[in-house]
């Protein structure tokens, strides 16, 4: 490696074992990000040197000095490590160590480690804001609160996670994480988010920003969703299946008027065909909104929102952020994708300024789909089953 004596951010991908002096080849370094297979004693003691380094990312590496990893990390302001594995037994850091300027921690994975003990580094931590830790199904970053005690963080390791857990393995994991003195800010969870989920996170909901369930919809899922969208002010992110029309009729206003990405099915049954207008409603306080994912691959809840100015569009023109929208695709179910029509294609384009791409199946006639193909086309918006992130 040639010097760099005026860098201040590197990014580093490596084949085989680590261990050159940055301190000398790059000494006012002070944003280092690095993927490797294993990192050598002596790459530590000349990051114990970079004076000027404060953010360090590991990813996929092997430490095989543990004292002199966590030695290099004094100086730190942030630390993530994401699938790292401490050679031998994990060495944790000692009991006088004082992580003085650390404020952010991320903690992706450690392989072949009790969880407990690597979360513990959050007590050597004293300026720690914000820590996010994941597990097999689980991740979650959350507003630290202090001081961090030992006595209130929960013991757990990831062997006592299962693999798909249900709506009250999920709320059990929730109320132990909820003990801890912090507000969560994100949340991934590969389990069942239903009502006892819901109500474990409910402490939550005025911090929660960004909400990722990829699981199927399950039962309770829906009325959860529901309760997020009318109980979350500070969300901008949602990523869940189905809601049902019924359970969007049984709540309230929905409060997140920050939302700038939602990806949620609005299922319909035959009886519930008048409820539409109401969830167009409900869409319409999202004035944040920029990209509106409503696809599905499961077919076994009844039809999805017409997106039709016949059933209320109109009522969306307040979302003058919007940059794209996906429906279902033909290929999954028919009962799933939309009939739109040349009416509907020209009010959204007319009304939403910002928009760029629509996204799955338009209509379930080919004939009619490629009316429609070629009008979006006239007016420069993208079109495909894939979508690009706009």
């Amino acid at each position: 490696m040639c010097a760099l004596p005026n860098s201040r951010i590197l990014e580093i991908r490596f084949n085989g074992p680590f261990c050159w002096d940055l301190s000398a080849k790059s000494p006012p370094l002070e944003r280092l990000s690095l993927i490797c297979d294993e990192i050598d004693s002596r790459f530590f003691e000349g990051l114990s040197n970079l004076s000027h380094l404060r953010s360090l990312d590991l990813n996929g590496a092997t430490i095989t000095d543990g004292p002199g990893f966590w030695e290099a990390c004094k100086n730190l302001e942030s630390l993530s490590m994401h699938d790292v594995l401490f050679e031998g037994e994990f060495v944790p850091i000692p009991t006088d160590t004082v992580l003085a300027r650390l404020h952010t921690l991320r903690v992706g994975f450690v392989r072949e480690v009790r969880h407990s003990k690597v979360l513990a580094v959050v007590f050597h931590c004293p300026v720690l804001k914000s820590f996010l830790w994941g597990a097999r199904t689980i991740t979650v970053e959350m507003m630290v609160k202090h001081p961090m005690q030992e006595s209130s963080w929960p013991q757990f390791d990831i062997s006592s996670i299962p693999e798909y857990p249900e709506d009250n393995e999920c709320a059990s994991l929730l109320e132990r994480i909820g003990d801890c003195p912090g507000n969560i800010t994100h949340l991934e969870l590969g389990g069942v988010f239903g009502l006892r989920a819901s109500k474990a996170l409910g402490p939550h909901f005025n911090s929660l920003v960004n909400l990722f369930v990829f699981m199927g919809a399950e039962t309770g899922t829906s009325p959860a969703c529901r309760d997020v969208l009318c109980s979350c002010p500070m969300l901008e992110i949602l990523n869940v299946r189905n809601i049902s029309a019924k359970d969007i009729a049984e709540g309230g206003p929905w409060v997140c008027q920050r939302l700038r990405q939602l990806h949620i099915c609005f299922r319909v049954k035959e009886s519930e065909q008048d409820l539409q207008p109401l969830i167009f409603e409900r869409l319409s306080a999202l004035v944040s909104l920029e990209r509106l994912d409503m696809s599905s691959n499961q077919g076994d809840d009844g039809g999805v929102l017409e997106f039709r100015l016949d059933y209320g569009l109109a009522q969306l023109a307040s979302l003058k952020e919007l940059r794209m929208i996906r429906f279902s695709y033909i290929l999954y179910d028919p009962e799933l994708t939309q009939q739109l029509g040349r009416d509907d294609i020209e009010w959204m384009t007319d009304n939403w300024k910002n928009l760029k791409g629509i996204y799955g199946c338009l209509n379930r006639d080919p004939e009619v789909e490629a009316q429609l193909l070629d009008l979006l086309e006239h007016r420069g918006i993208l079109h495909g089953v894939d979508f690009e992130w706009l």
